[in-house]
């Protein structure tokens, strides 16, 4: 099924691929359309989950403009029935249908491309996937921060994600083809391993913890997005000196040739 919500105030320098950006954060988006006249945009989600993350970050800032949201009347009729069957418990079930395989997260933001190593953001805490929007430059207020971590503890879904995580672990019981052993991974390898996968960095292990835990507060997040934009810049650093590196190693092999 299809959700849609409108993005109001949209300013006319914005691009589709900056609002379908910034809305992947909350989930697989299936498309965008901009209304140049009444500086709106439609947002088209896969997963009902996304647009209860988007209204979470409702008056957050795209562009140089802050956007309300409106949903639809059909999504809102759907946000207004019961839980029958948790949308995570579902999610599972897809996410389980697919073979491992690694993802870069950039990517899965853009496509909503997920496996079981690269975690859908319908599944992840809300204060999670703000502290991931924080660290890639946008602005939320504690308010916004505050009112997904009031959701993350009255719908319980730290623990539902860690129950998940748990399941993937006792089905899938994946092999380290590296070391050719029969050892399947367990929570927290297959946590690092995502993270390690997702931003291609050996820094994976020093944020996983927060995955699997509750935020208290918004410093909390705050502090998690800023540890995020670090782990990135160190990162980034590491592959431009290697980058020089290499470099400098041609540069001395062509000079020895000479």
């Amino acid at each position: 099924m299809s959700y849609n919500i409108t993005a109001k105030g949209v300013s006319p320098t914005t691009s589709k691929a900056e609002i379908k950006k910034y809305f992947s954060f909350c989930g697989k988006v299936k498309s965008v359309a901009i209304d140049e006249e009444t500086h709106t945009a439609t947002v088209t989600f896969a997963n009902l989950e996304a647009v209860r993350t988007a209204l979470l970050i409702a008056d957050g800032q795209i562009g140089d403009s802050k956007v309300s949201i409106e949903v639809d009347d059909a999504t809102l009729k759907k946000l207004d029935e019961p839980r029958a069957t948790e949308t995570v418990e579902s999610d599972s079930k897809t996410q389980d249908e697919k073979k491992p395989s690694t993802a870069d997260s950039n990517d899965d933001a853009a496509d909503g491309a997920r496996t079981p190593e690269s975690i859908s953001q319908e599944l992840k805490p809300r204060a999670a996937i703000l502290a991931e929007m924080l660290s890639n430059g946008y602005v939320l207020s504690d308010k916004v921060l505050e009112r997904a971590i009031d959701y993350d503890k009255e719908h319980g879904i730290t623990a539902k994600f860690t129950n998940y995580l748990t399941d993937l672990d006792k089905k899938y019981h994946v092999v380290d083809k590296a070391q050719a052993t029969d050892q399947a991974y367990g929570i927290t390898a297959r946590l690092q391993k995502y993270w390690e996968d997702a931003l291609n960095t050996s820094y994976g292990r020093k944020i996983r913890e927060y995955y699997s835990e509750a935020a208290k507060e918004a410093s909390d997040i705050h502090a998690e997005a800023r540890r995020l934009a670090d782990l990135k810049e160190q990162e980034l650093a590491k592959q431009a000196e290697e980058k020089k590196d290499k470099i400098t190693e041609v540069t001395d092999e062509k000079t020895e040739k000479a």
